[in-house]
């Protein structure tokens, strides 16, 4: 039987790129593990694959874009991820992020 030690929390999952990101295998053993999952997008060019992925926990799973190398969309996210919190969950939160899929500026 498989423990929900997250069953309270909610997971905000960044980096996902396909099924072979590291934060992919972290979304898939939190979903197990019992938490609420959201998940950002790394432009637009990732949104119809990361999409498609998220699929897998649900038609009604949130998906926001969100490019962590620039400070303007992380700002921007923050609003729709206080919405959802608000929107009845805890205040356990756990947050993941694959730094491989920053793309540092020169």
């Amino acid at each position: 039987m498989t423990s929900q030690v997250l069953s309270e929390k909610v997971g905000v999952v960044f980096g996902v790129a396909n099924k072979r990101s590291i934060a992919w295998a972290i979304a898939k053993a939190w979903a197990a593990a019992g938490a609420r999952l959201i998940f950002n997008y790394q432009g637009e060019r990732l949104k119809e694959n990361v999409a498609e992925l998220v699929g897998e926990f649900g038609e009604n799973v949130p998906l926001f874009p969100c490019d962590v190398s620039s400070d303007e969309e992380i700002a921007r996210s923050s609003t729709p991820l206080g919405r959802i919190r608000a929107q009845g969950s805890t205040r356990r939160r756990i947050c993941e992020h694959n730094p491989g899929s920053v793309s540092h500026r020169a």
